[in-house]
């Protein structure tokens, strides 16, 4: 059995069988759980959700050993959580839950269960207790999440989804992927902070190329035709980091200008 505590600062997830205990905050709750649950069912689909059911149902029946699952809280998984999750996200970016929406989700999983209004630390927050599984922890977080009002956003950067009260916030406050690789320095960076200094570096190189060709005897002639090939290769990339700046378009962008840099293609 599970119990859930939740206030505005942080999420507490109890195992009462194990007595394992998990605290997160309750802004990137709902998006650490999910990207867990994307790592351990990579490539999901609902041809393999259903045949892990049957699997697990027929070693079950058989009395054989069960495959291996991963766990979360200490509960064995076998899918059905990512599944209940993208069916309710399904295909969005951007959700505003509301109490009828969860409510319906509460219903359609046989959910009995009720928040109990709790103060924890001086601040008012809710308990769920005698959750069986995943699926219900997440629909007691998004209770948790309409009661208050919260939206749901994935980051335009590193992908995970987090809550806030406005929909005009774009990034999560998460350490970028990129920080220690494309970007660096000693204070990690947000993705909202690496998105700006990675396209400012980019901005430099890209500028620094330029330079580099109109400095040649055929770029002062305007006969060089390095730069028209670099610019229909370049502008793409530009276009498509700036506008969907998720960590594999930055990348391909950067890694771009950095091998045209050292390869100096404009002496050719």
């Amino acid at each position: 059995m599970l119990n859930i505590s939740i206030t505005a600062d942080n999420v507490v997830v109890e195992n009462r069988e194990t007595g394992g205990k998990w605290t997160n905050e309750t802004v990137n709750f709902f998006g650490l759980v999910y990207s867990r649950l994307e790592a351990n069912f990579p490539n999901f689909t609902q041809e393999e959700m259903a045949r892990r059911i049957i699997t697990h149902v027929v070693s079950g029946v058989k009395g054989e050993p069960k495959p291996t699952s991963p766990y979360m809280f200490h509960c064995r998984e076998i899918g059905t959580s990512l599944y209940d999750l993208i069916s309710y996200i399904d295909g969005r970016s951007v959700i505003a839950p509301t109490l009828k929406d969860i409510e319906d989700l509460r219903i359609a999983k046989g959910m009995t269960v009720n928040y109990l209004p709790i103060k924890i630390g001086g601040m008012d927050g809710m308990r769920f207790e005698g959750l069986k599984t995943v699926s219900e922890v997440m629909v007691a977080a998004l209770y948790y999440y309409a009661y208050h009002e919260y939206k749901l956003v994935r980051c335009k950067h590193c992908g995970k989804w987090f809550a806030t009260k406005t929909l005009k916030k774009e990034y999560c406050d998460r350490v970028s992927p990129c920080f220690g690789n494309i970007v660096g320095g000693k204070t990690p960076l947000s993705c909202e902070q690496a998105v700006r200094n990675i396209l400012q570096k980019c901005g430099r190189m890209k500028n620094r190329i330029e330079t580099k060709t109109q400095q040649t005897v055929t770029g002062q002639l305007h006969t060089n035709p390095f730069l028209e090939k670099f610019n229909s290769q370049c502008m793409p990339l530009y276009y498509t980091a700036k506008k969907f700046p998720t960590v594999n378009n930055l990348t391909s962008y950067y890694n771009f200008l950095k091998d045209t840099e050292k390869e100096r293609g404009w002496i050719m």
